[in-house]
């Protein structure tokens, strides 16, 4: 995504709910997988789904997957803003076999499921830049829903020696000096909900209310950035 600007020329994008939105990065290349969920399992933060491909080609390592509606483990196997595939293996005539990828979450043996997968491939990161501001998003506000709620995620594919510091600021206008932080520089990577955010700004109870109508990702001094890499998402509901 390109910098922040104050040009009033430029269009800014909607977030759409439901739909996982990328503020830095982009998807990777290539149509969409679908898979059906028959069995779940979970070895020391390891999940393994037993799953059939109906739709797309067979997912390879390093895929991002969306995990939707599976039962066990009280839900907590799927995942809505993308997880890395860290295991494929999937007969190529049947279409049918396993993933895996990680959640910290309790251990489950072999267990029937349901459920479905969307995998696609693995996200291409931009360049993390110091100090700037990314493209702003614009937040609707439907009739009847004062408040909604977030998810963030925020991953370095490229790493290095970085020390990261990072925000995730909200607007009433889409003027610069107007941004608040949400997220008020944060140094790790991982996924953010509007409740228990680390180092969120507690003057902002809700991530939704009528106040932000625009937001952006920023670089607020991460020190050692030279080819770090950086992807985030937001996925509103």
């Amino acid at each position: 995504m390109p910098a922040w600007s104050a040009d009033p020329t430029i269009r800014v994008p909607l977030l759409l709910p439901g739909i996982p939105t990328y503020l830095v990065g982009k998807p990777g290349p290539g149509t969409t997988t679908r898979m059906m969920v028959t069995q779940s399992a979970v070895a020391t933060n390891v999940v393994t789904l037993t799953v059939a491909v109906v739709e797309g080609n067979i997912p390879a390592v390093g895929d991002t997957a969306f995990i939707y509606a599976t039962k066990n483990n009280a839900g907590a196997l799927n995942s809505s803003v993308g997880l890395a595939l860290t295991g494929v293996t999937i007969n190529a005539t049947t279409g049918v076999g396993t993933i895996t990828y990680a959640v910290t979450t309790g251990n489950l043996a072999p267990t029937a499921d349901v459920g479905y997968v969307l995998s696609q491939a693995a996200d291409i990161p931009e360049p993390l830049v110091a100090s700037q501001a990314y493209s702003a998003f614009a937040v609707p506000h439907s009739t009847g829903v004062p408040n909604r709620s977030f998810t963030l995620s925020m991953a370095c594919p490229t790493l290095g020696g970085a020390t990261l510091k990072w925000i995730f600021q909200g607007a009433g206008r889409n003027i610069d000096a107007e941004y608040g932080n949400i997220i008020g520089d944060s140094t790790t990577q991982g996924v953010f909900s509007d409740s228990g955010v680390p180092n969120a700004n507690t003057s902002i109870g809700q991530f939704w209310p009528g106040a932000w109508n625009f937001v952006r990702f920023k670089d607020d001094g991460t020190t050692g950035i030279s080819g770090t890499t950086v992807v985030v998402r937001i996925l509103m509901a």
